[in-house]
């Protein structure tokens, strides 16, 4: 990348990651001179997305407020390397957002005193697990945030359940290694097409995100390796947010399904910390609705000039 290039609005930016380039987007504000500082947000993306989704949403009104956003596709997602196609996996999605801090820590115009994380969905809880023990993010949001990983897996299945799928996850990684071949599966398989009247919020916001021309787009496929888990089954904020440490805004939609893992994590969570609950929005209002994202826009935007 030559600084010389990058001018305001989107820039192709690239990083590499244990031996893996990675494809991002920064969004640089108006006027943008790399002779100043900025302030800068990394994007923890929502599970199985692409760059082109919910990141460019926010990287384009946060950069219109003065920020450096920077969004990239995981390995193996988008426009990113990666032997395993779609293959969601925290073991090396930790890392990666730990090298795109150190990425963009070497960049002149980012002001390290002044970089923040935003994670939207599962993102919240990557972005919050990252925090936890990296210090150089100096404040974090966390937007419907997905935030235990753990009950939502093993609570909608019996033990018996839970189990067999994890027997058939573990499987298809013993397939991978000794044959380089694993299968791939319709993560939106339970949503139905379209779903009928009566169905649960989530299953009809899924719907009309993911499986319309709303969401579904770019490189954005709802196949997903074998291998893998949607998100993986370990992560409960719940149980970190109290050591946490550092400066977190949680956000959410009032009518959203996840909400309670917002507020048992605010409630857990360290000072200093902000609740904001967005009137009238649900899960994926947040994600791309102006009348909503802009509020969430609005408050974190005032809650990182607080803290950083």
């Amino acid at each position: 990348m030559k600084i010389e290039n990058l001018k305001a609005g989107i820039n192709s930016v690239d990083f590499v990651s244990e031996g893996y380039t990675l494809a991002g987007d920064m969004y640089l504000p108006e006027g943008f001179d790399p002779d100043n500082k900025y302030p800068t947000i990394l994007y923890f993306k929502v599970g199985t997305q692409v760059k082109e989704q919910v990141g460019s949403v926010y990287g384009k009104k946060m950069s219109k407020l003065g920020y450096i956003f920077y969004a990239f596709d995981i390995r193996g997602f988008g426009e990113s390397q990666g032997k395993v196609r779609h293959q969601e996996n925290a073991h090396f999605t930790f890392p990666a957002y730990t090298d795109a801090i150190s990425f963009l820590s070497t960049m002149p115009f980012v002001d390290k005193e002044r970089l923040t994380g935003l994670g939207i969905c599962a993102g919240g809880a990557y972005v919050s697990y990252t925090a936890l023990v990296d210090k150089r993010l100096k404040a974090i949001a966390t937007v419907s945030g997905y935030l235990n990983h753990t009950d939502a897996f093993f609570g909608m299945m019996t033990r018996e359940q839970a189990v067999g799928a994890l027997n058939y996850i573990n499987s298809e990684q013993q397939r991978y290694y000794e044959s380089g071949e694993c299968d791939t599966a319709d993560v939106l398989g339970f949503c139905p097409r379209p779903p009928a009247d009566d169905a649960p919020n989530f299953v009809k916001g899924t719907y009309d995100y993911y499986l319309t021309p709303r969401g579904g787009y770019g490189n954005y496929t709802n196949m997903l390796a074998s291998t893998s888990f949607t998100v993986y089954p370990g992560l409960n904020v719940k149980n970190i947010a109290h050591y946490l440490y550092t400066p977190i805004l949680c956000i959410a939609g009032s009518e959203a399904d996840t909400k309670p893992m917002t507020d048992e994590v605010f409630e857990a969570a360290t000072e200093p910390k902000e609740l904001f609950i967005i009137d009238g929005a649900t899960h994926f209002d947040l994600y791309d609705i102006d009348r909503y994202v802009d509020q969430a826009v609005e408050r974190i935007d005032a809650f990182y000039k607080k803290h950083c």
